[in-house]
């Protein structure tokens, strides 16, 4: 039989051991809540150090005309024409980083609808376009479209390159791409292709 001591030792010795593991799970527990704090706020910097970096600067193409007060505006495109018949635009360019030379290509395209988007069945370059531009600087450079394809929807394809662009250029090589869409007709009215 068992006195009244042993069972308040035995009470003691299984009170001690509990207090023993209470004590590990504690110390894991608190482990485990710094691991996860510690986490967080790594995550948090990690996402503000990303959000608050400065994007890198650009340079900008885009294609305007103008309108009768001498506005550049991103409207009234050409869209139909006859052939060698000319329609002027402005190739705009805004430079938001170092002194910079940049080339413009111009491409007229024939192309022809996949599934997968268009394929260009021919390509002829019409005109290279070389400017030094100054970090912030926005430059405007006429250009007459002046196609000597006839068809519908012959794509008028500015490639600007930040680099010397190849004999060859191409769309994959470019820094920016823009395009305007024309139907070019015959001076007879006909639509015959080249």
């Amino acid at each position: 039989m068992m006195d009244a001591n042993q069972s308040t030792d035995r009470t003691d010795s299984g009170s001690t051991l509990l207090t023993m593991v209470n004590d590990d799970r504690a110390l894991t527990e608190t482990g485990s809540q710094v691991l996860v704090a510690a986490l967080f706020v790594l995550a948090v910097g990690s996402v503000f150090a990303v959000a608050s970096s400065p994007t890198p600067p650009e340079t900008d193409l885009f294609v305007v005309t103008q309108d009768a007060d001498g506005s550049y505006v991103a409207s009234d495109y050409p869209e139909t024409m006859t052939r060698n018949e000319s329609e002027r635009v402005f190739v705009g360019i805004t430079n938001e980083h170092r002194q910079s030379t940049v080339t413009v290509v111009v491409l007229l395209e024939r192309v022809q609808n996949e599934t997968n988007g268009f394929e260009v069945v021919e390509s002829e370059e019409r005109k290279r376009m070389t400017v030094a531009l100054r970090p912030g600087e926005t430059r405007y450079l006429p250009y007459d479209i002046s196609p000597s394809m006839t068809g519908d929807r012959l794509r008028v394809r500015f490639l600007l390159y930040e680099d010397s662009p190849s004999a060859q250029p191409t769309v994959e090589r470019a820094h920016r791409d823009v395009y305007l869409w024309v139907n070019v007709t015959n001076d007879d009215a006909s639509n015959s292709s080249l």
